[in-house]
């Protein structure tokens, strides 16, 4: 090997471990972080939604890979909206209660390879309907994905969102959408709750 085909294989080593040698010798967390994704104003417009809040929530996993620990750091967005409900928009049955069917859609992957993104509708009030968008990254460390939530179905996930009191959510079906330049399953769901 030439003086400069070593030269060139030392570079390009070098480059392909900046960031990452840290978190090889355990003295550094690897980072990953979701794309933010928000609703678009013209969307919110045409809907009557307005931004309710936003939070980032970091958290900390630690996986295992041939026997050694390490530690990732996790940064996902959290961005909620809500709007008023006009009585006349809901009949008695469903005032309180999310609309007949709520979906999900699975997370993409963005063209890094991470920060999946997914649409969740969390909550309803008697006066308005709230939902989330969250993105959280969609990394892999040895094989293993460090998202806390990929090995949660999107019924289980909403059940856990959803499910409270007098209520019960069912799986209705799948459908496939373009979204985000891929194809993408959205997961429909029906929550009913009954009235006292």
């Amino acid at each position: 090997m030439t003086r400069h085909r070593r030269a060139l294989l030392v570079a390009v080593v070098l480059v392909a471990t900046v960031g990452c040698l840290g978190f090889l010798t355990g003295s550094q967390a690897l980072e990953f972080s979701a794309n933010e994704t928000v609703v678009s104003d013209a969307a919110l417009d045409e809907t009557g939604y307005q931004e309710a809040g936003n939070q980032t929530v970091r958290n900390v996993v630690n996986i295992t890979v041939a026997g050694q620990t390490r530690q990732s750091n996790l940064t996902s967005y959290r961005y909620t909206y809500n709007r008023t409900v006009d009585a006349s928009e809901v009949d008695g049955d469903t005032l309180g209660v999310l609309p007949e069917n709520a979906t999900v859609a699975g997370p993409p992957e963005n063209d890094t390879g991470g920060a999946g993104n997914a649409t969740v509708p969390v909550a309803n009030t008697s006066d308005g309907v709230t939902f989330s968008v969250l993105a959280m990254p969609n990394a892999r460390i040895g094989g293993q994905n460090v998202n806390p939530l990929a090995s949660v179905s999107p019924e289980d996930l909403i059940r856990r969102l959803l499910e409270t009191g007098n209520t019960s959510v069912r799986f209705e079906g799948n459908r496939t959408v373009s979204s985000l330049g891929g194809e993408r399953t959205v997961s429909t769901f029906r929550r009913t709750a009954s009235t006292r």
